[in-house]
């Protein structure tokens, strides 16, 4: 995954770090490659916080494929250890409203105790996630 994505787990804290390794545009292909790579060590290390930060990237995908992406990403989460998600948000509003109304509608059909909350910055998020 070194071309698309950092994976930093911080074993003091029990949390995985995810960045883009560019900035540019991530395609649907692209985005379940991240996605899976997340859940395989989150199983494999038993982790129990993930902070994503793609707030500097572009979607070069339709709502559609991100959902469907999104989607996956929360089935391949469902049974793991993971209980926190937070997300860097970005400052496209447009993409923001998508992703908040693609994480419902998600939520509503895939049951979870996972808690997932967006963030402006790093400290912050981890601020919560230690809590």
């Amino acid at each position: 995954m070194d071309e698309l994505v950092k994976l930093d787990y911080a074993s003091a804290q029990d949390v995985l770090f995810v960045e883009p390794q560019d900035n540019g545009g991530l395609s649907f292909s692209k985005i379940n490659r991240v996605f899976s790579s997340i859940v395989a060590c989150i199983k494999e290390r038993e982790i129990k916080n993930l902070l994503i930060d793609f707030s500097r990237n572009t979607l070069a995908v339709t709502e559609t494929e991100y959902k469907s992406a999104l989607a996956r990403l929360a089935v391949g989460l469902t049974g793991t250890t993971i209980e926190k998600l937070a997300r860097i948000a970005t400052d496209d509003q447009t993409r923001e409203k998508m992703i908040e109304r693609l994480e419902a509608e998600i939520r509503n059909v895939i049951k979870s105790p996972l808690q997932v909350k967006d963030f402006p910055n790093r400290a912050e998020a981890m601020q919560w996630l230690m809590e």
